[in-house]
């Protein structure tokens, strides 16, 4: 649990990202929020996560993104406003 908490605060961004480890199962979730996706794209805090977590010897197992992505927000603004041209 120590190694998921130093994990989060390693990610945490002020005003960007928002990070906290809780027991979840068998196991621990690192559980993120993104606040400023034009900052700090998904994809690139999975890897961040995904690179702490190699770098202390432990593995994801999972991973959930719950949320559009920057590109597919993008798309349903274009086909929104194409709609209401």
């Amino acid at each position: 649990m120590t190694m998921a908490r130093s994990i989060a605060k390693a990610v945490r961004r002020t005003g960007q990202v928002e990070a906290m480890a809780f027991p979840h199962g068998d196991g621990i979730e690192i559980a993120c929020n993104l606040t400023a996706l034009d900052q700090v794209p998904p994809e690139q805090l999975i890897a961040d996560v995904t690179h702490l977590a190699a770098r202390n010897g432990v593995g994801i197992v999972d991973r959930t993104v719950i949320g559009y992505s920057r590109d597919r927000l993008a798309q349903l603004a274009s086909e929104a406003l194409a709609r209401n041209s």
